[in-house]
């Protein structure tokens, strides 16, 4: 027994390599352990010994050729033979990274697949069965699909919408010569509420914006947060949930259910992608955290990164190298930045925790863990009443040939009693396959929101932790399935520390996924330092701050009356202001526009001039301004949109600029003056154009070209000439 321990240990260390380090994929292929009877569960020791080299490499490979996955995850055979080119010089390289033992990051054998296929991609990402036969992969008891979130496919290409829902190009082109858009890079340093740019990052072209007919149903076509009208919103839902300041829960939430009653139909798309922007750049401002809280925002917004990190790991995974740092750079290009490594400033606690808490919300839901014992029966219960026992002997001698005379046999442990706990071991082990694919894309998000962010070494560490608690695992289930045939009597003493070695694996690796997420989380915090313009004024009172807690927990109707009740009596202007305006946003939750409008009347009022930065008078002027046109009245919208412009101008708030633009634009057109409404819209773009206001000027040539169509080429033309002109 000693010397098999040796031999199996030696292996585990080697990895399977050969002679020079490299597994060899076709001597994984012309070498294929047994796996007869894995799909139920069993595991024995050869088998675990044999599985162990493979995990993550050749098991993988073969499971997607068998699956089928391959050529739609490579699309084309020509370039797999160009991929094939680049493998010797990789993994020369992940040689030198000094990484001992195997890679684990797609494995996980055991509870199902069927034929000799029991690796099932299912089972490593959670996918459902198509195939309910007898021989599916559910019939033969392969694992339970992993709770999912609701996350997007991986978003095409940036396209125009439809053409018979988009701008005709020669608006567009028009609008180019008279307001041309700004060149690549950012000339001066955001400052105010401009540092705040998550959402603009997607308003890059004004044909992607523009629509000259918005549809309530286009909310729908434009839902994610690649879209210019899903962006805001799915921000929005994301401080609904995580927000740590009250406000801006409150308007996440309003925004996120109440967006429809904000946007006027048949005035175009801009005007609407405008306002909403606008409104989650001022939820974004109530927390005050500048330009740590807008990246953080920023990674929170990338859900593509678990499917483009899905797609990098399988075709990764049909030559053996699925490993999440490998991942990450297949998505993002390098992990690190040239030239030394620098954190730059620390970031809070509260900052590294918002952050790993939308990282961790971009994934799928982790799983739970159950790690049981052995499933030995009951004994079995001897009848009390002496003469059912002599009638039990007979039948039992008559059955099965055991005589009562004969001393009872030792029951033995069966392949009943360990299937549970392999199951779990093997669940297990699939668990690490699917967190390093977490890993990388929760990595790739934090790329993509701060560029210089160091994630690489996070990665490592994460995967040599896994390793070790991989080679636990196996040991552990190696040592459960030899326990078949041993005598029950002294199993669940012998089961013991295996067993709570299993459980040790799962806590382990529920912990390591919280580490690597706050120490990504850091990396995405750390090292910014605009500080953005001043958040909300004032304290909210207990009573405030109680109701808004009633409203996040499913009680609307007791928050509105209590903010109500409070309101009505106080006396001091400032709070009753904020609270007017707090109420304005259950109102709006709800779907009660007009008594929402009432609300934001009485907050707009008591703002006043007197406090020119308010964040209240900006963000309850854009809503006020929203429901007024809304409700046809335009003339006390364009006075509401003149006044918010000049609270927008002091707070540097360049999005609410260009919504007030579009509202007034608008309002100009309702009133029976298109002319006066294009030239609003062009001074506008003028005076943004100098601010560098980028994502503003995009919006309002968007708004420009969606006029053109519809108050026709010859009215917009003899405007814009006489614009230029003067």
């Amino acid at each position: 027994m000693a010397s098999t321990g040796q031999e199996q240990r030696r292996r585990l260390d080697q990895g399977g390599k050969g002679p020079d380090g490299l597994q060899s994929q076709d001597q994984g292929k012309d070498k294929a352990p047994d796996l007869e009877g894995l799909e139920e569960g069993q595991i024995t020791a050869e088998q675990a010994v044999q599985l162990q080299p493979q995990l993550g490499n050749a098991a993988l490979a073969a499971m997607m050729e068998r699956a089928g996955i391959g050529s739609a995850g490579l699309g084309v055979e020509g370039q797999e033979q160009e991929e094939a080119l680049e493998v010797g010089q990789e993994e020369e390289e992940v040689v030198g990274e000094e990484l001992e033992g195997p890679w684990f990051g797609g494995g996980g054998g055991g509870g199902g697949g069927g034929g000799d296929a029991p690796w099932d991609v299912g089972k490593l990402f959670g996918g459902d069965d198509d195939d309910d036969g007898p021989s599916s992969a559910a019939a033969a008891g392969r694992l339970r699909p992993s709770p999912w979130r609701d996350l997007p496919a991986e978003p095409e290409d940036e396209e125009a919408p439809p053409e018979d829902e988009a701008v005709d190009p020669e608006d567009h082109a028009v609008v180019d010569i008279a307001l041309p858009g700004l060149p690549r890079g950012t000339v001066t340093a955001p400052i105010g509420d401009a540092v705040h740019g998550t959402v603009a990052r997607v308003l890059a072209r004004a044909d992607r914006v523009a629509r000259p007919g918005l549809q309530a149903e286009h909310l729908v076509d434009q839902s994610g947060p690649g879209e210019p009208l899903g962006r805001p919103i799915s921000l929005a839902r994301l401080l609904a949930r995580h927000g740590r300041d009250a406000r801006s829960r409150a308007l996440g939430r309003a925004l996120a259910s109440g967006a429809a009653a904000l946007l006027v139909p048949d005035q175009g798309a801009a005007p609407a992608v405008a306002r909403l922007c606008a409104l989650a750049v001022d939820a974004q401002a109530a927390e005050a955290g500048g330009d740590v809280v807008d990246r953080i925002l920023d990674a929170g917004l990338q859900p593509w990164a678990w499917t483009r990190a899905v797609n990098a790991s399988v075709r990764m995974g049909r030559r053996g190298r699925l490993h999440a740092p490998r991942i990450a750079q297949r998505i993002v290009g390098e992990l690190e930045p040239e030239g030394p490594v620098h954190i730059g400033m620390p970031a809070g606690p509260s900052d590294v925790a918002l952050a790993a808490r939308l990282l961790d919300e971009m994934l799928p839901v982790p799983q739970a863990w159950s790690v049981p014992g052995l499933a030995l029966p009951e004994p079995v219960a001897l009848a009390e009443d002496e003469h059912l026992a002599a009638i039990d002997d007979i039948l039992a001698e008559w059955t099965g040939g055991e005589s009562f005379l004969d001393p009872p046999a030792d029951p033995v442990v069966d392949d009943q009693a360990v299937r549970p706990v392999l199951a779990a071991a093997t669940n297990l082990v699939n668990a690490m396959g699917r967190l390093q694919v977490e890993l990388a894309a929760a990595a790739a998000a934090a790329r993509t929101a701060r560029e210089d962010a160091p994630v690489r070494q996070v990665l490592v560490h994460a995967d040599r932790a896994l390793r070790v608690i991989a080679r636990q695992v196996i040991e552990a289930g190696d040592a459960l399935s030899a326990l078949r045939g041993n005598p029950r009597a002294r199993a669940h003493d012998a089961a013991a520390p295996h067993v709570a070695i299993l459980r040790q694996g799962a806590q382990a690796l529920t912990e390591l996924r919280a580490w690597a997420l706050d120490a990504l989380g850091e990396r995405v915090a750390s090292g910014l330092s605009h500080p953005g313009a001043p958040g909300p004024q004032g304290v909210l009172p207990a009573a405030a701050l109680d109701a808004l807690r009633r409203a996040e927990g499913g009680q609307p109707d007791v928050a509105r009356a209590a903010l109500q009740r409070l309101l009505d009596g106080t006396s001091s202007p400032p709070l009753q202001r904020d609270l007017a305006f707090l109420l304005a946003l259950l109102h709006l939750e709800q779907a009660r526009p007009d008594e929402a409008e009432a609300a934001l009347a009485r907050a707009w009022a008591l703002s006043g001039p007197a406090a020119p930065c308010s964040w209240t008078r900006l963000t309850a002027g854009g809503l006020l301004c929203a429901l007024q046109q809304r409700r046809g009245a335009w003339r006390a919208a364009a006075n509401t949109a003149a006044a918010n412009r000049e609270v927008a101008r002091a707070r540097n708030h360049l999005l609410a600029l260009a919504d007030s633009a579009c509202a007034d634009a608008a309002c100009r057109l309702q009133l029976g003056d298109p002319a006066a409404a294009v030239g609003s819209l062009l001074a506008a773009g003028h005076v943004l154009r100098k601010q560098d206001a980028r994502a503003a000027v995009v919006l309002v040539s968007a708004h420009l070209a969606e006029l053109r169509s519809v108050v026709g080429a010859r009215t917009f033309d003899a405007v814009l000439q006489a614009f230029v002109g003067g």
